[in-house]
């Protein structure tokens, strides 16, 4: 005699964003590289993730570079994180911007981090 067991482990969708949360902007100029941004795949298996801003006021600039990433299960890639500031921007100016990764195989499964922006 002999059993056969069949298991079917579904597809599991999963994001995590992490970044150093503060970070000191000056007005003017061309657009300042920000790193730390780390997107995580908490899922079972490969999957891609589109990048977004939320919450940019009027002047500011912010772009995530690559807007899309596809990390393998359990992998990270860390994304630059681009902000223009204005010009007349006062000093010591405090700006919270949003950013949300959403997983383009479960539109379900999403994280968003906040980045304090400090202008000098």
């Amino acid at each position: 005699d002999s059993a056969t067991n069949e298991i079917t482990v579904g597809r599991l969708y999963a994001v995590d964003l992490s970044a150093s949360q503060v970070r000191r902007v000056t007005a003017g100029g061309p657009p300042q590289s920000l790193t730390n941004l780390t997107v995580n795949n908490r899922g079972n298996d490969v999957d891609s993730f589109d990048l977004r801003p939320i919450g940019v006021p009027a002047g500011w600039s912010v772009t995530l570079i690559p807007p899309t990433v596809t990390i393998d299960k359990n992998g990270n890639f860390r994304v630059s994180v681009r902000v223009s500031v204005p010009d007349g921007v006062p000093p010591r100016t405090i700006q919270r911007i949003l950013v949300e990764a959403r997983s383009r195989g479960s539109s379900a499964a999403s994280d968003t981090v906040e980045l304090t922006l400090v202008y000098d």
